[in-house]
């Protein structure tokens, strides 16, 4: 009897000692380091252009008297949208075309009495450079002419025409847009400290009317830092409707992509020496490490740190009561 109470105090202690030793420890919750994909983001804001639009602008100054009457809507190709002072663009290619027909009827005319020795080459040099200052002058006459009496020149949808018939134009004043569906290009500026690690490789996405991400290329990347310090990227994406011709969308350049040692945000600490993390030793105690950090992404954090390794044991919950050297149970 005497012994078996002397067993059963000695089994008591040792149980009372172990709780207590127990209650001295500290339950965590622990991650494993591993290898995670990391990546750089720069966004950036960029007007959406249509690759196969145009910007009219006026080439000539006078006064709109005709403008297309379905605007925001379907034209047809060779369909006229705007004229200015048409009746003197008229008089002017008809003079243009009957000065050519009479060059071209006097060189024709000549050549054939020269042909027959009614007349000398001198005559008949003389109305061919007739005839080719005709066709010089009839070309500009057409240009200028195209430039009063502007057509469409493809099967497109045009936007509001923001002159009114009787107005007064200037060289250089916006009339009009014509789009077709095409893709679109997006220019944006990126800072100086990006040159070189962005690479026309890398992901862009944009985003349009509905919030969605759409994929797109980098076209170029520009070689040379303009004057407000920035360099211009050239990004392409399929045609979308959600993105407007004209319109200011936000963009994501994805740089940078590579597999690294990677930690949980949530289990990195800071003090006035930097930055920590808990690792776990083969003892169960919490070893306090201070580490070197790359770039976030998704909520982890890259280690540059050579202290720890793929597979180490850290601290990831039970942060705010551990200390360096505590001794921790493993939830």
């Amino acid at each position: 009897m005497k012994n078996f109470i002397t067993l059963f105090c000695l089994v008591f202690l040792f149980e009372q000692k172990t709780f207590a030793q127990n209650i001295s420890k500290i339950i965590i919750t622990p991650a494993k380091l591993s290898i995670a994909e990391f990546h750089e983001k720069h966004t950036a804001i960029g007007q959406v252009k249509l690759v196969n639009s145009k910007d009219y602008f006026a080439k000539t100054k006078g006064t709109v008297d005709f403008i297309f009457d379905k605007q925001g809507g379907e034209i047809s190709k060779d369909t006229i949208v705007l004229t200015i002072d048409r009746e003197i663009a008229e008089t002017m290619k008809s003079q243009a075309e009957a000065n050519l027909y009479m060059a071209e009827y006097n060189y024709n005319r000549d050549l054939a009495l020269f042909e027959k020795n009614i007349i000398k080459e001198e005559g008949v040099n003389k109305s061919k450079t007739t005839l080719e200052q005709a066709r010089n002058d009839y070309k500009k006459v057409i240009s200028t002419y195209k430039d009063m009496v502007i057509k469409s020149t493809d099967n497109a949808s045009i936007g509001v025409i923001k002159a009114n018939i009787g107005d007064l134009v200037k060289e250089g004043d916006y009339l009009f847009s014509i789009t077709t569906k095409s893709d679109f290009y997006i220019f944006v500026e990126l800072p100086e400290i990006l040159n070189g690690k962005i690479l026309n490789s890398d992901i862009v996405h944009a985003y349009g009317e509905n919030g969605k991400p759409i994929q797109g290329k980098i076209v170029a990347i520009s070689n040379y830092v303009s004057d407000n310090g920035t360099i211009t990227a050239k990004l392409i994406f399929p045609y979308n409707d959600y993105l407007l011709h004209g319109s200011f969308v936000e963009t994501d350049i994805i740089f940078n992509k590579h597999k690294a040692l990677g930690v949980p945000e949530k289990a990195v600490l800071k003090n006035n020496q930097g930055d920590f993390i808990y690792v776990i030793t083969p003892e169960n105690k919490a070893k306090k490490t201070f580490v070197t950090l790359g770039i976030r992404t998704n909520n982890m954090i890259e280690l540059l740190s050579d202290d720890v390794k793929e597979g180490d044991l850290i601290v990831l919950d039970g942060l705010t009561k551990i200390y360096d050297g505590s001794e921790i149970i493993i939830k």
